[in-house]
């Protein structure tokens, strides 16, 4: 059975899907939000500072919601010009080598954001005109990330199991020749 097929994959897969969707609408908001600020600054003269205090925050936690779904869709770029060259093997292993060094580098990339969100939560960090907090948005930004981490490191299960089923020699006989 497919890794992707088993019961905690499927719920990582609706998971993704939600988290997307839910940056989605949090990107849709914040674009009507940012159209109400334009026509409030034109026809009032009064900005609404949420928006402006608030709008790259918010752009981050939603931008970080589609990490998940872009792992686990495998929608990151690839260089496939080799797998004409080399044995197909070969092209599974150096996907299943990319894949880890994803991998790697979000574990690495999540982890960071955890010591920033730790540091702006120390320093009191607060918006420029409304005062409010800058860490909570961090800290769901990196949340984001390391579930980025975990969808990245099912694909690699799955990438490592289709390169040991295509090791394992077929048990039984091939009689296509025949």
């Amino acid at each position: 059975m497919s890794v992707l097929n088993s019961v905690p994959a499927r719920f990582i897969r609706h998971l993704a899907n939600g988290l997307a969707g839910a940056g989605v609408v949090l990107l849709m908001g914040f674009a009507v939000a940012t159209l109400l600020d334009g026509s409030s600054r034109s026809l009032f003269n009064n900005p609404i500072d949420i928006v402006r205090d608030l709008g790259g925050m918010i752009v981050g936690v939603s931008l970080a919601s589609f990490i998940p779904l872009a792992f686990l869709e495998r929608a990151n770029i690839e260089v496939t010009f080799i797998d004409g060259i080399v044995p197909p093997q070969v092209g599974r292993l150096l996907a299943l080598f990319a894949a880890f060094v994803t991998l790697a580098f979000m574990t690495v990339f999540a982890w960071q954001f955890l010591q920033n969100a730790r540091n702006f939560q120390a320093a009191g960090e607060v918006t420029p005109m409304l005062g409010y907090p800058r860490a909570p948005f961090w800290f769901v930004i990196d949340g984001l990330l390391w579930i980025a981490v975990v969808v990245q490191f099912v694909v690699v299960l799955e990438l490592l199991g289709d390169t040991r089923r295509e090791r394992r020699p077929s048990p039984l006989p091939d009689h296509t020749a025949d």
